[in-house]
């Protein structure tokens, strides 16, 4: 007897506050992937700064609510793999960073933002695609100390050098090929401390066993980097689909994507907005006004579309006009 599919995904939102719609539009896809397969789905709040949310926070998970999104683990509900805030887990990053350095893959890097774009700019005048070509990677412990003991502030950065290129999956595009000789040297903490998203993304995905979750294109060129974190922690590497881009109603005057909140004070009803948003990318066998339930029943990867997608207002009425 086949055995189903295992399945576990997230719902990640950056956001604290407005929940763009693109983001709600990756919430709304990871929700049905997980409700496809009847599997546990996780929501994780990914917040740049490495400080507490806020208030901002319950806006955010009443709109989620709102469009009948519902989750068993999360920063509300608590579970296994607390906490479920990036800026709460700055103690098991710490231990992932001293890692890297025992493995000898993580350096500090004293160059600063002039330097950096110096060497950016001569890359690209010489056809050379950007990455890091300093000398800090050369300098020795006895270099390094004389910086520290003039004050500099230092990143980190995770060392490529010598590691293999490869191929990974992509839910939506099939084999990816990861070129690392391209990437170079890659900032993983910044020189004020704070966590890099490429690098708490792979920890945090790892840790939280999760095995498939769909994300946003501009995600897709951290993959080499997050394959090369993988591999060398020893952590699973999830199978990512990256969403071609959802863009802006080509008739609306002010060529902006409204933000789900602006929908929900605009009067729209939950459910013509989870169908709208729900179309965006999958192709449906019913034009009818389903409930989550059933838009999850007839979700199939098969059926997401690998070119952008626009957000019409005039679809988002015809939702409305049959939620009414």
């Amino acid at each position: 007897m086949k055995q189903p599919l295992r399945i576990r995904t997230a719902i990640v939102l950056n956001a604290t506050d407005e929940i763009p719609l693109e983001s709600a539009r990756l919430a709304v896809f990871n929700a049905l992937l997980a409700r496809r397969y009847r599997q546990p789905l996780l929501l994780r709040i990914d917040n740049a700064m490495e400080s507490e949310p806020g208030d901002g926070l319950a806006l955010v998970l009443d709109d989620l609510h709102w469009l009948g999104l519902e989750w068993e683990e999360g920063p509300d509900v608590g579970g296994e793999y607390e906490p479920y805030v990036r800026s709460g887990r700055s103690a098991i990053y710490a231990a992932f960073y001293v890692k890297l350095i025992e493995l000898g893959r993580a350096y500090p890097c004293f160059c600063n933002w002039r330097e950096l774009e110096t060497m950016r700019q001569a890359q690209l005048d010489s056809g050379i695609p950007p990455h890091y070509a300093g000398g800090c990677n050369r300098l020795n412990h006895q270099g390094r100390q004389r910086k520290i003991d003039q004050g500099l502030p230092a990143a980190l950065r995770f060392e490529v050098g010598g590691m293999l290129s490869g191929d990974v999956e992509d839910l939506l595009f099939g084999q990816y090929y990861c070129r690392l000789d391209e990437v170079g040297d890659f900032v993983i903490r910044s020189h004020n401390g704070i966590s890099r998203r490429v690098f708490t993304t792979t920890v945090d995905d790892a840790l939280m066993r999760i095995t498939h979750r769909f994300r946003g294109w501009d995600e897709l060129q951290n993959l080499p980097r997050q394959r090369a974190l993988a591999e060398t922690l020893g952590l699973p590497l999830p199978a990512y689909g990256h969403l071609p881009r959802l863009l802006p109603d080509p008739d609306a005057p002010d060529g902006r994507l409204p933000t789900l909140g602006e929908l929900r004070c605009r009067g729209y009803h939950p459910e013509a907005v989870l169908n709208h948003l729900a179309r965006l990318g999958h192709r449906y066998d019913s034009d009818r006004l389903l409930d989550v339930g059933e838009l999850a029943r007839r979700f199939r990867i098969s059926q997401m579309t690998q070119q952008p997608v626009f957000h019409r207002q005039t679809q988002l009425d015809r939702w409305q006009r049959m939620a009414a």
